[in-house]
C-alpha cells in the first residue's frame, strides 16, 4: 500500500482519518535494526506518521471541530437572544419589561392590550379593504409604507432608526 511517498500520503489520508488516527496497522511493519537502509526508512516513516498524526489529526481536525462547536454556540446564543426579546420586549414599541415596570406599567397588560400585535394585524387587514381615496392622512401614510415594505410607521421603528444613527456616528 505504501510503495512511494505519494501512495503513503494517500494511504495515510484514507485510513488515518477514518480509523483511530493510527496508520501502523495498515502498513507493512519495518524493523529499524536490520540494516542501514531500513533504519533510514524506519526513521523517515516514523516521523512522517507522527507529523501526520500531529498536523492532521490533532491540529486540523480540532480546528474544524472547534469551528463547528463555535458556530453552534453562536446560533444558540442568537436563538437565546431572540427568545429573550420575545418575552422581555414589546414588539410594537420596543420597550423592555424592566423599563415599563419602572414606570409602574404592567408588561403583560401593555403587550396584550395597549400594544397588542393582533390589533395591528387587524388594522392592516382593515386598511387592505379600504378605498385609498376615502382615508385620512395617517391611514394613507401607513398604506404607502406597507406597499413599500417599510416599517417606519411602527412606534419601535423610530427607536431603531435612532439607534442606527447613534451607531453610525460612533463608527465615524
Amino acid at each position: 500500500m505504501c510503495g512511494s511517498f505519494f501512495y503513503c500520503f494517500l494511504t495515510n489520508l484514507n485510513f488515518g482519518i477514518r480509523t483511530d488516527g493510527g496508520i501502523a496497522r495498515w502498513l507493512v511493519p519495518i524493523k529499524y535494526y536490520d540494516d542501514h537502509h531500513s533504519t533510514k526508512h524506519y526513521i523517515g516513516r516514523y516521523f512522517y506518521e507522527v507529523m501526520f498524526y500531529i498536523v492532521l489529526i490533532l491540529i486540523l481536525l480540532n480546528i474544524i471541530f472547534g469551528i463547528i462547536i463555535d458556530t453552534f454556540a453562536e446560533l444558540s446564543e442568537e436563538q437565546h437572544e431572540m427568545d429573550h426579546d420575545m418575552h422581555e420586549k414589546c414588539f410594537i414599541c420596543g420597550e423592555g419589561r424592566a423599563n415599563l415596570e419602572k414606570k409602574s406599567i404592567n408588561f403583560h397588560q401593555h403587550t396584550e392590550e395597549v400594544h397588542s400585535i393582533w390589533n395591528y394585524v387587524d388594522y392592516l387587514i382593515t386598511l387592505k379593504f379600504v378605498d385609498p381615496q376615502e382615508t385620512n392622512a395617517i391611514n394613507s401614510y401607513v398604506i404607502e409604507m406597507v406597499q413599500e415594505k417599510k416599517i417606519a410607521w411602527f412606534p419601535a421603528a423610530h427607536k431603531l432608526e435612532e439607534s442606527d444613527e447613534i451607531e453610525e456616528n460612533d463608527h465615524h
